[in-house]
């Protein structure tokens, strides 16, 4: 079956149906769909969406419009509650760290957040309590980005 789906696409990697809805898309999807069967191969439809205006991809949302952060992600920063120790700590950092090169000087908002997990020296204050708030408000701004047009 891999050296059937390898003739389809030319690079050895399964077919995938078009992810995001366009003008002239609903015809792609289709020819995917006879490609399928000619070479009797199945899709796992609990995993298949066609012809959607939208799709969540690797904690983004991808439409025609643009890419934005994962809005569920954004509301869980949002509503994270005051941190109490290191663990809780690490944990907000690595959501936050995902979308760090989105955001304009996360670095230097979160280095005295980041400093709270050297060495154990978790002491929580009114600086680090400043610092969790700029940073989640800084997360919660984060801007669109466009797809890029090659034509």
């Amino acid at each position: 079956m891999a050296s059937e789906a390898s003739g389809l696409t030319g690079t050895g990697r399964p077919v995938r149906p078009a992810a995001v809805a366009g003008p002239g898309r609903r015809h792609k999807v289709e020819e995917k769909g006879n490609l399928y069967k000619a070479h009797q191969l199945r899709a796992n439809l609990k995993k298949c969406s066609f012809v959607q205006s939208s799709v969540e991809y690797l904690r983004h949302v991808v439409s025609q419009e643009g890419v934005v952060a994962d809005e569920t992600k954004i509301e869980a920063m949002q509503k994270w509650p005051m941190l109490r120790n290191i663990r809780e700590l690490r944990g907000f950092l690595e959501l936050t760290g995902y979308y760090r090169r989105f955001v304009r000087g996360y670095n230097t908002i979160a280095w005295l957040l980041t400093e709270q997990l050297k060495n154990d020296n978790f002491l929580w204050g009114e600086t680090a309590t400043q610092a969790f708030e700029r940073l989640k408000k800084a997360m919660t701004t984060i801007p669109l980005l466009a797809i890029l047009d090659f034509n």
